[in-house]
């Protein structure tokens, strides 16, 4: 293996992902572009591909028995605000690369792409088959693999490169829910706030109809407050670590006078609370592998006099999707409550033998690191494939700003992240060739 081959080419590949503005919002067909551009540039490579639909393709190597899948997502969130760089070009800094899905998943995608080229003329792949799977709806409630498991075959072994190392054994459960008042706030026109649910809202904006600049408590750092308008700036962060960030909407409600504060204002504010773990309404229930529930609110908008609320909910193995809807229809008893996703626990044993390669694999590249198996709130793929795990890219304590401004990835650090991924690649392809998959 060329290893500074393979690094260029990852850079090369993952600086033409960095440039599609892959979110829904970005109001571009970049979503869709990026998978048209993904499945040609593998069809060059000699890849067969796929595309089932506009949002879900594959591309393969081998054409008969076992088969083997990354699953890997080509969608990003949002930039949202802060960046000292341009989010949508990859860029060198000193022993960084930064970009908007440098590590969530763009690079994966650009590693895992480089190395089964050069791996394709090396490594005799017998009678089986590697699949990417490529979807552009990860961060919008996964409907692409969702489509995956419902039409095309499911793969026998594999991981999912978009989390952490060593492996990802447990995710928590997730449920994303819209709740929907009328209400007319006299004072209030329009109430915008958050982009998407899985994210912190770092930035919202409350249009008035009366000529008064004094509905904030007092002058408040990150809040600006004219005659007709307020703006709150927060710190996004990945919704599955709420408190991590600084959620715009809350700091704005929270801060509003309290004859400013409607019905509907002092039901949002129930879910503001310093750990963002739904003590208030009651869902708050502390887990041994997977921590506390967290919910973030990630939308609030009104307009029309009606309330629209996003929460994305995530919570372990000590309360039920049936407790969380029920608490949250008491808090919420004249809300329309609706539910737009769900996604159950996921659980990998942590004797499973496959696992326990993965993990000896990135011991043997990194002998200092830890050894403890992750359980965590954020979602990957890995969920809708049995015996799964997120296999990296990151590394323990290793800050890498996915979700929120200046994204990057150390070159060290992705260079070791290229060798472990060809070393698992090898290993399954060994297994699979010893019927041992």
């Amino acid at each position: 293996m060329r290893n500074n081959y393979v690094l260029k080419e990852t850079v090369n590949l993952m600086s033409k992902l960095i440039e599609y503005e892959s979110y829904p919002a970005s109001q571009t067909d970049d979503t869709l572009e990026i998978l048209n551009f993904v499945l040609a540039y593998c069809s060059e490579l000699g890849f067969e591909t796929k595309k089932v639909n506009d949002f879900l393709g594959w591309a393969q190597l081998g054409e008969e028995g076992v088969l083997i899948a990354f699953p890997i997502h080509l969608d990003v969130v949002p930039p949202g605000e802060g960046w000292s760089l341009d989010p949508f070009k990859l860029t060198k800094k000193g022993n960084y690369l930064y970009g908007r899905g440098t590590y969530d998943n763009k690079g994966p995608a650009a590693i895992m792409i480089t190395l089964l080229n050069e791996i394709k003329n090396k490594v005799n792949l017998g009678k089986m088959r590697i699949r990417l799977i490529f979807g552009t709806k990860e961060e919008t409630g996964m409907d692409c693999i969702k489509r995956y498991t419902e039409t095309e075959e499911m793969p026998e072994a594999g991981f999912v490169p978009d989390a952490m190392f060593p492996a990802v054994v447990g995710e928590k459960a997730r449920i994303h829910l819209k709740l929907k008042r009328k209400e007319k706030v006299e004072w209030m026109d329009k109430f915008i706030g958050g982009t998407q649910v899985n994210s912190v809202p770092d930035k919202c904006i409350l249009i008035k109809n009366i000529n008064d600049k004094n509905v904030i408590k007092a002058s408040i750092s990150k809040i600006s407050e004219n005659n007709f308008r307020i703006i709150s700036h927060g710190a996004a962060a990945h919704a599955s670590k709420p408190a991590t960030g600084s959620n715009a909407i809350l700091n704005l409600l929270v801060n509003l006078k309290e004859e400013y504060q409607s019905v509907c204002i002092k039901d949002i504010l129930k879910l503001s609370s310093k750990k963002l773990n739904g003590k208030k309404i009651g869902i708050n229930s502390l887990d041994d592998k997977f921590g506390d529930t967290s919910v973030n609110l990630g939308i609030c908008n009104y307009e029309r006099e009606e309330w629209n609320l996003e929460l994305d909910i995530r919570f372990g193995r000590n309360i039920s999707k049936k407790k969380i809807i029920k608490q949250l229809s008491k808090e919420f008893s004249n809300w329309d409550i609706s539910i737009i996703n769900f996604k159950d626990l996921h659980i990998v044993k942590e004797d499973d033998p496959i696992l326990k390669e993965l993990a000896s694999i990135f011991y043997n590249h990194c002998p200092g690191e830890s050894q403890e198996y992750i359980y965590m709130g954020g979602g990957t793929y890995a969920s809708y494939f049995p015996d799964f795990v997120s296999f990296g890219p990151k590394f323990k304590n290793k800050r890498t700003f996915a979700h929120s401004a200046d994204e990057k990835i150390e070159i060290e650090y992705l260079e070791k992240t290229i060798n472990i991924y060809k070393d698992a690649i090898e290993m399954l392809i060994e297994r699979a060739n010893n019927n041992e998959i």
